[in-house]
């Protein structure tokens, strides 16, 4: 017999509940997802008492990232004329969470590397173009470490 079909068949008479250690790691994933969407929440009604609107609910993913890794699959459509506020939040495990703003060329139009889990930019939009958001995961305790960002325009 194949042994392609012998594996085949052996893995389907597995079970296929999650261990404990799983379960407790799905839990873990979960709680921390719920809290940076707290954060995020929290943050984004005071930005909205601040002058700022919501640009793209639909955007507001919870992602992960181990120490030293980044993101720059973020990428927003911003507006000419207009400013934005780009901020982030992180979960307990993470101390330094950062952000660079890239033009549709490439050129680096705003950064926030200061040590702290709250960055924050702003930019001021010259011209209609997607903007690449990168996020870096320059300090995490427990990887991987749970993120968010949220892009506001000024009213």
């Amino acid at each position: 017999m194949n042994p392609r079909v012998i594996l085949a068949t052996l893995l389907l008479t597995l079970p296929v509940t999650p261990t404990a250690h799983a379960q407790s790691d799905s839990a873990a994933i979960a709680a921390a997802k719920k809290a940076i969407q707290s954060q995020l929440k929290q943050s984004t009604t005071y930005y909205l008492g601040k002058g700022y609107k919501t640009v793209n609910a639909d955007m507001l993913d919870v992602n992960a990232l181990d120490e030293g890794d980044t993101d720059s699959e973020l990428v927003y459509t911003l507006t000419a004329g207009r400013e934005y506020l780009i901020y982030g939040v992180c979960d307990d495990d993470c101390s330094d969470l950062d952000i660079n703003v890239y033009d549709a060329k490439g050129n680096l139009v705003a950064t926030d590397e200061e040590d702290d889990d709250v960055p924050a930019v702003t930019v001021k939009v010259t011209k209609t173009a997607d903007y690449t958001i990168e996020v870096a995961m320059a300090a995490c305790d427990n990887d991987p470490c749970y993120y968010a960002i949220d892009v506001l325009q000024k009213k």
